[in-house]
This record gives structure tokens, sequence and C-alpha cells, in this order.
């Protein structure tokens, strides 16, 4: 189910011009080249996720978190 719905939302967005180059592609992963809206239409790296939406805080705390940050919340998980 993830792996169609994201692969989808990558078709919609590459359908309007925002996602020009595929770097990576998978069912719960996709990264990219994305195309900003503006007079200088820059490029950017785009990384999607698709979890489970129970997962949704977890996710964002791995996916935006320093390494660092991952680390010790791991080793704190297993002290408890």
């Amino acid at each position: 189910a993830g792996g169609a719905l994201l692969r989808g939302f990558v078709k919609s967005l590459r359908e309007t011009g925002y996602i020009t180059d595929d770097l990576a592609a998978g069912n719960t992963k996709y990264m990219g080249v994305c195309r900003l809206a503006g007079a200088d239409r820059r490029s950017r790296r785009i990384d999607i996720r698709c979890i489970p939406h129970d997962q949704y805080h977890f996710g964002t705390l791995y996916f935006t978190g320093s390494a660092a940050l991952s680390i010790r919340l791991r080793l704190k998980a297993i002290d408890l």
C-alpha cells in the first residue's frame, strides 16, 4: 500500500514539473531533485518517506534529528 501511495505522489509532483530527477526510489523512500518556484528556479534535493500513521512521531524524530540525538534516544530506550 505504501509503495503505490508514494509512487502516485511522486508521479503527481513530476507531472507539475516540481520533481526533475530521480536519485533513488523504493516502497517507502524516495530521493530526487526538485526545482523551486521563482525567477531563478533553483534545484534542491528532496527526500520523501512514507511511514505508517502510528509511527509518524518516531519517524519525525529519526529523519529530522541529528545522528547524536538518534543514538542518545536509542540508548535511553534500551535503559527503559
